[in-house]
């Protein structure tokens, strides 16, 4: 059975390639408002850079609607294993 893997980007460096990682590799993940929405910004394990949710293939990473990006992570990180915290812009 293949394990399933969540897409990121550098935060910093938006033009590189994308990341899958399983949901054990996130170490810390926060949601952040931004001029458009929403992001999940998160540390990985192996790596000090911030990091950012995005959609496959690294298309889209601000998600529209608060309570759908907060309940996809609860879900997907686990609630209990990584706690998601919250900054506004």
């Amino acid at each position: 059975m293949r394990r399933p893997s969540i897409p990121f980007l550098p935060a910093t460096k938006p033009n590189r390639r994308v990341r899958c990682v399983t949901p054990s590799a996130v170490r810390t993940a926060r949601i952040v408002v931004t001029g458009d929405g929403f992001e999940l910004h998160a540390t990985l394990q192996g790596s000090t850079d911030r990091w950012v949710l995005t959609s496959p293939g690294g298309i889209a990473s601000t998600f529209g609607d608060l309570p759908g990006l907060r309940q996809f992570a609860s879900v997907v990180l686990g609630r209990d294993r990584v706690p998601v915290s919250y900054q506004a812009a």
